[in-house]
Parts: C-alpha cells; structure tokens; sequence
C-alpha cells in the first residue's frame, strides 16, 4: 500500500507526570501566562511554552514534555479549583467566593456584568490566567452549580 493514503499516528497528549502528577491531560499555556504566574527563575525552566494540570488535588501545576514541572504552591495566585477559594478569573479578580455568593442569592445581574467584561477584553486572560483563556466557561458553570433563584423570580 502506498504510504500516502495511510495516516500518520497522532502524537499523545501531554499528561500531567507520574508520581508526583496526577497523568491527567494538560492544557497548552502561553509563554505570557506562564511568567504571570511564575517567578522568573521558574518560568525559565519552560523555553518552549508548558502544559497546565487543572486537577484540583494535583500538586503539579505546569510540566513540558522534557521532565520540567512547577508545583502549585509556586504560582503567584493558586487559581479555583486547586484552590476552592482562589481566583476564578485573574483578571477581573473575582474569587470563587463572589461568584457563589451571587449564586445563592441569585443575583444574575453580577454574572452577566462578568460575562461582558470577559467577552469586551478577553487579551487579557491570555496575561494573567494561569491557563492562559478566559474564564467564562469556568465562571458559568460555578455560577449555575450554586444557583438558587431569588423567591418570586
């Protein structure tokens, strides 16, 4: 058979190191995220970009493919949900906290606000996310996981 017509096999994705990780699939970070959230010496250790392991009982934080790795307790902020009180979106700087506050008292108003500002300026997530994107998704399903709608609404 003619090598043309038969598919190359995909390389894995990268996964979170075993021991000390969890082998969880990371996300790709920008090299703009990563010296937001790591002293330089620790950025240094990641030239070509690194992986974020959002696990929330994983002690990694970022790892590359060559063996380097940042534990969670090296991020300048430890971000929602490897800190169920931390930071849902480093932007705006709204905590976990706020945003089921809100919830429960359903207070819609407040997440919609967060929404637009997210949506007019999301650039912004690329600087200062520990992941590198916007927090919507995150923020949302927070949110409408502890919604409890007003009494009469």
């Amino acid at each position: 058979m003619n090598k043309a017509f038969v598919r190359e096999v995909d390389p894995p994705d990268p996964s979170c190191p075993v021991p000390r990780g969890c082998g969880a699939t990371g996300s790709n970070v920008p090299l703009t995220a990563l010296r937001a959230q790591l002293s330089p010496e620790d950025a240094a250790r990641f030239p070509e970009g690194a992986y974020y392991c959002a696990t929330p009982t994983c002690p990694v934080a970022f790892f590359d493919r060559y063996g380097a790795q940042v534990e969670t307790t090296a991020l300048r902020d430890v971000p929602f949900p490897k800190d169920p009180e931390g930071l849902v979106c480093a932007c705006l700087s709204i905590r976990s906290e706020q945003i089921i506050d809100d919830a429960r008292a359903g207070r819609r108003e407040r997440m919609r606000s967060i929404v637009d500002a997210i949506r007019s300026d999301s650039g912004r997530c690329a600087n200062t996310a520990v992941n590198g994107r916007p927090c919507e998704v995150e923020a949302r399903r927070l949110f409408l996981q502890h919604f409890e709608p007003a009494p009469g609404s």
